[in-house]
């Protein structure tokens, strides 16, 4: 095997025998395998209700509590639940009172597991034949394997320098497969499992009651964040749904935050300007950042620290948060699509018949087999759930895990968190009743609840004809957006 090279200041590997590499912190030796981390990426120690080690989050968790608020971890997470022979029921109720970004490396002498958070933040790929694990293949591969493994025509094909992505698992690289939100690693053969949800679920007959308990949850979150001695919140605030939300349910710490929106032209100067009229109009801090482009040395880095396996806007504009990095801790919206039904269409039903291609079709990308194959593959293993609850499970696993979560190495400037992103909120979302869901009823009533006057300033428009021109702009600008649209509608 060719020599591992070093790892950037956010990636991790988990490998047999390769401990020592120069430009790398080697934490330990855990369920087996040497685990090494870059200086950045945080190893908190996790142990169950008596103090017995369960093994470590890497990243940056958050702990609910009984009370009702929440806590960063200084180092250690102490769970309530003790262990038993029941390992899957204690990492379940170990979900339940953990947020934030985090991979945990589980390990109590027989069993050994990796499970990423609720949608993949910190992401895994892992190389079954050599039984290696890291967060990209950046950070498993030397430069000859990883050109040698790169497959540049699917990088290409699937426009992985633009929009495009990689779900089902895939990745750019033969022999590398991610591990997907959901779903845990098994060390011992390297074999992935579903471990949640583990059967459908019931729409909540009381959502009022549910979009309550949601907005505590993320209230915590962002209360626990603002505590932070060495940083300060930055919290964004566009002109659409979710980063309002936020702002509802951050309102009693709302005077602690910095909102901030990067300011841009085209159809992004409605979020510039709504966020500018939300700030005076409440009196709140508002910093814009001018958009930033990448160099091409920049953008080439970003798509190496990936694993080429995504860009988005992301990879050109990644420094406009740069004045932050240093001083904030990023609070974004990322997430909330899981309350309005983002892969629906609008003649969807539970019964709707979901097949591999017609999923692939949903996301935009091209009908390409190894996509196809593996979400045949991810499609049989929900036998049971209704095509609602299905196309909801797909943004989690299918968009978040591997659209969001690889981005966490390709930009290792900002720490960013998402706290509408965790078991306990996912769940609540999921639950919404089916009309909220196709009718953005979820921004709408958590602002009620928490922050209404919020709702007088319009979300994502300028006005009926500036939204045109805006739509006219966009489509000058990239083309293929009308193709990447055409896609997602085929049946």
């Amino acid at each position: 095997m060719s020599a591992l090279p070093e790892l950037d200041s956010w990636q991790y590997r988990l490998v047999q025998g390769a401990s020592g590499q120069p430009g790398v912190v080697t934490i330990r030796e855990i369920a087996g395998f040497t685990l090494e981390t870059g200086a950045d990426l945080p190893v908190h120690d996790v142990s169950d209700a008596e103090g017995r080690p369960v093994g470590v989050l890497l990243g940056h968790p958050l702990q609910f509590l009984s009370d009702g608020t929440a806590k960063r971890s200084g180092g250690a997470v102490k769970l309530s639940s003790k262990l038993t022979h029941d390992v899957g029921a204690f990492v379940e109720a170990g979900f339940e009172e953990l947020a934030g970004r985090f991979l945990w490396i589980f390990e109590n002498g027989e069993t050994r597991r990796i499970y990423p958070d609720c949608s993949g933040q910190i992401p895994c790929v892992f190389d079954k034949g050599a039984k290696r694990v890291g967060a990209t293949a950046h950070a498993l591969l030397s430069d000859a394997e990883y050109e040698a493994r790169f497959d540049r025509g699917l990088f290409d094909r699937l426009g992985l320098d633009g929009l495009g992505w990689l779900p089902g698992g895939v990745t750019a690289h033969e022999g590398l497969n991610r591990l997907l939100p959901n779903h845990f690693l098994d060390l011992s053969d390297f074999t992935v499992h579903r471990h949640w949800p583990n059967a459908p679920w019931s729409t909540n007959t009381n959502p009022k009651q549910g979009i309550q308990e949601l907005a505590g949850l993320v209230r915590a979150q962002i209360a626990a964040l603002v505590e932070t001695p060495e940083r300060r919140v930055a919290q964004a605030l566009t002109a659409g749904r979710e980063t309002r939300m936020l702002l509802g349910c951050a309102r009693p710490v709302a005077s602690k935050l910095d909102l901030v929106t990067v300011s841009a032209g085209g159809s992004h100067q409605t979020d510039s300007v709504m966020a500018r009229r939300i700030a005076k109009g409440e009196n709140l801090s508002h910093r814009e950042l001018l958009r930033a482009t990448s160099t091409p040395k920049e953008r080439e880095a970003y798509l190496r620290r990936g694993g080429h396996c995504i860009a988005d806007a992301n990879a050109n504009y990644f420094p406009s948060v740069r004045p932050i990095a240093d001083t904030h801790i990023f609070v974004g919206g990322a997430g909330g699509e899981i309350g309005r039904g983002f892969f629906w269409r609008p003649g969807d039903t539970a019964e709707t018949k979901l097949t591999g291609a017609g999923m692939v079709n949903r996301f935009g990308l091209s009908p390409e087999p190894v996509l196809i194959e593996a979400m045949e593959a991810w499609l049989e293993g929900l036998a049971g759930y209704d095509s609602l609850q299905i196309l909801d499970l797909a943004y989690i696993e299918q968009r978040m895990g591997p659209w969001a979560g690889p981005q966490f190495c390709c930009d290792p400037t900002l720490v960013r968190m998402a706290p509408l992103l965790s078991r306990r909120t996912a769940r609540l979302m999921l639950s919404l009743p089916e009309d909220w869901k196709r009718n953005e009823g979820m921004a709408d009533a958590v602002l009620k609840e928490t922050w209404p006057e919020l709702l007088r300033f319009p979300f994502n428009s300028l006005g009926a004809v500036q939204d045109l021109f805006g739509k006219v702009a966009r489509v000058l600008r990239d083309p293929g957006v009308i193709l990447r649209k055409l896609r997602k509608k085929a049946l």
